[in-house]
């Protein structure tokens, strides 16, 4: 959140030595993406950064109260790829203010940035925040157990998009994203062998679940 402190950090990591003893990774926003930033975090050992995207869909973003473009988004994720880093990004099916088509975009805008890696997760009313209190007032809540109040499972659906449409367009989603040429080639890239190799049974009980 503070650039120049987050400098001043990497900067302490190289001069202590750090940097070859240790890799780290960091979880931003991405209209706190700065190019030099990015280049001194490379050097000081940080080899992937995690953004929260949450939507494709501009009107979405502005409903939830982001406070971020699409175009920020593009030019912090392009900015971390040209300096070396992999790159997450986070998304959320279902958010106020989405529907079908909003959910569509938001697949389309990940598959058009240089992301190693997406995930992508449904919008969930936890207790005690203020969408839970607005989806209890209005009838939105799909499910009656607190087993199900968790980012896997859709818990929410709105009269013109319901939590099974939810549900379904964020299988949709890791399907588009995962079955591509170009993912695998990215994916390759980060591992080693062995790593490979421990993420082979990670890697078949995903394709289980893609199958359900």
């Amino acid at each position: 959140m503070n650039i120049e402190r987050s400098k001043e950090i990497c900067e302490k990591i190289i001069k202590l030595g750090l940097n070859k003893k240790c890799q780290w990774m960091i979880t931003t926003r991405v209209d706190k993406a700065d190019k030099e930033l990015f280049t001194l975090m490379k050097q000081a050992g940080c080899w992937m950064v995690v953004f929260g995207i949450e939507s494709g869909n501009q009107k979405v973003l502005d409903s939830v109260k982001k406070d971020i473009t699409l175009e920020q988004s593009r030019m912090a994720v392009n900015t971390a790829y040209l300096c070396g880093l992999k790159t997450v990004g986070h998304f959320i099916m279902g958010l106020p203010g989405s529907n079908v088509d909003a959910d569509k975009d938001t697949i389309d805008f990940a598959l058009s940035l240089p992301l190693n890696f997406a995930q992508f997760y449904c919008c969930t009313a936890f207790p005690g925040s203020e969408l839970y209190d607005i989806a209890v007032k209005n009838g939105y809540l799909s499910v009656d157990s607190w087993d199900y109040i968790e980012q896997g499972t859709a818990n929410i659906g709105y009269p013109h998009y319901n939590a099974q449409s939810i549900q379904h367009l964020r299988r949709a989603a890791y399907n588009k994203f995962y079955w591509r040429y170009i993912f695998f080639i990215r994916f390759l890239n980060c591992l080693s062998i062995n790593g490979l190799i421990q993420l082979i049974p990670r890697g078949l009980r995903f394709i289980r679940w893609m199958k359900k």
